[in-house]
């Protein structure tokens, strides 16, 4: 894979100017790269990039810039795709702030399991998908024997919790951690039916293998339908 793909690929000349603020957490003084991600500029070292990512090793390595020749305080820019609060958090992760999975996180636990996945950070992916194990075993004897798990949705509705589950689905098929969905989705079909339709979830969740054999993927008024004839309702 070419090392500039997961990269913004929009020629400079094509962007609106859009005003940059500095992240408070990461504009790091003796920094040497700046990475943009939306309206924040973080200013961070090449080397802590890396040294965990082969995506960026690839792309610090080649004798021409892969980026155009745009600077942000005299320093070279990357300009990347995504959103400014998962570069955060993905940089926090890199310079080595703990991980645990808690209510308040599961999104960051998400982002973070995306980034790692898309710019090769390999022992963060393998991190951050253990520590979501803990909620989501691979097999169901372990997922029955997580007394936190139990002790985590005490604290939430039914309708948290099901977005948050939705939350791992839609992040394990983005990040190569479909070791997370058997029990994610189990956890899910727990729920009342006219929770689950109300979460956004992956369109694919709905096909099987071979799909042409379907019909077509179930509209959200087609699953209220089936869940009523469940309910006898």
């Amino acid at each position: 894979m070419p090392p500039h793909t997961p990269f913004s690929r929009e020629p400079p000349a094509e962007r609106k100017d859009v005003p940059m603020r500095c992240s408070e957490q990461y504009y790091i003084d003796d920094g040497n790269i700046v990475l943009f991600a939306e309206d924040v500029a973080f200013r961070v070292h090449k080397s802590q990039l890396a040294r965990h990512s082969t995506t960026f090793q690839d792309m610090f390595a080649v004798a021409t810039p892969l980026q155009s020749s745009e600077t942000f305080g005299g320093l070279s820019v990357v300009r990347l795709s995504d959103k400014a609060d998962e570069v955060l958090e993905f940089l926090q992760s890199l310079y080595g702030l703990p991980l645990y999975y808690k209510r308040n996180n599961v999104h960051q636990l998400a982002s973070i399991l995306r980034l790692s996945n898309k710019y090769f950070v390999n022992p963060l992916h393998e991190a951050v998908l253990d520590a979501m194990q803990r909620f989501y075993p691979d097999n169901l004897a372990q997922w029955r024997l997580a007394p936190a798990r139990d002790e985590f949705w005490e604290l939430i509705d039914d309708v948290s919790r099901a977005r948050d589950i939705a939350v791992v689905i839609k992040s394990a098929y983005e990040a190569n951690a479909e070791v997370l969905l058997p029990t994610a989705y189990y956890d899910l079909c727990g729920l009342r039916m006219d929770v689950v339709i109300k979460v956004d979830l992956p369109e694919r969740i709905f096909h099987t293998k071979n799909d042409h054999t379907l019909a077509g993927r179930l509209s959200r008024v087609q699953r209220t339908r089936m869940q009523k004839g469940v309910d006898g309702t």
